[in-house]
């Protein structure tokens, strides 16, 4: 079994460390191969998309299956259930449904997920999480519009057990260009939202969002974070004076996996 290990930190400039899967530091596990194999394929370590980047750590005491499965164990399954139900929106709970995981979800991974889309915790318990959500409220959040909507002013202009018409008077900054209202109605459509009226003197939107669309870019959001964000964020890695050590003896090493049980860490314990 091969592991590939990062040498130096990636640019996370305009994404969360903690949360990117594209976020890795130096030492960071990068993937788990066959042996001979350079990240899935026979491309030597000095293409322009190796050197310097990556070092290999063969193992062959260890299968790649084996690895595999331990950091499976990991992984964050998310489940759904609606506690109830009424036009306005919803009771749900939500839970990890992996039973073989390490560790359960925490309030702190869901509830900025919950909140960024105007829902209220009601309850938590471990790897559970009771919250209320609305229809309205998810339409008009910072989730479902993906930025702040502190400068939208709102209002409902009806609703019924299909869904909400809701008017959104958005800041001249954000229409005075045909792009920038392209932006917004695409926004709006890629939700299934209708929009019924665009009137650019007053920048102001009136749209129509079924019901059941109000919380699907939630679930869409917090199971990306939860179920692969994390899963593909990694767990492992070597410390830095030790990616130093692999890279002066040429950027490759064959350990035993006692030597690799006593130098990888992984960040679940940290």
């Amino acid at each position: 079994m091969r592991l590939i290990f990062r040498t130096q930190d990636v640019n996370t400039t305009g994404f969360d460390v903690e949360k990117s899967a594209r976020a890795r530091t130096k030492g960071d596990l990068v993937e788990v191969l066959d042996d001979g194999k350079y990240a899935g394929t026979n491309v030597e370590p000095s293409s322009p998309s190796w050197e310097g980047i990556h070092v290999i750590v063969n193992v062959p005491e260890i299968t790649k299956e084996e690895a595999r499965a331990y950091n499976n164990a990991l992984k964050h399954l998310i489940a759904w259930e609606v506690v109830a139900s009424t036009d306005e929106g919803w009771r749900l709970r939500v839970w990890d449904n992996n039973p073989g995981t390490l560790t359960n979800i925490t309030r702190e991974q869901v509830e900025d997920f919950i909140t960024r889309f105007n829902g209220v915790v009601q309850s938590f318990s471990a790897g559970s999480v009771v919250f209320d959500i609305g229809v309205y409220g998810a339409a008009t959040s910072n989730g479902f519009w993906l930025r702040d909507v502190s400068p939208i002013t709102f209002s409902e202009v009806t609703h019924n057990a299909a869904g909400y018409g809701i008017q959104a008077i958005l800041p001249s900054a954000w229409t005075d260009t045909p792009e920038k209202r392209q932006q917004v109605q695409l926004r709006l459509t890629s939700q299934n939202c209708t929009i019924f009226s665009f009137d650019i003197p007053s920048s102001t939107v009136v749209f129509d969002i079924p019901r059941d669309e109000a919380i699907k870019e939630f679930k869409e959001q917090i199971r990306d974070h939860l179920e692969n964000r994390i899963i593909r964020r990694s767990h492992f890695y070597i410390t830095p004076t030790e990616i130093d050590t692999i890279i002066a003896n040429g950027g490759e090493v064959t350990i035993t996996k006692a030597t690799l049980l006593a130098n990888i860490k992984n960040k679940l314990d940290a």
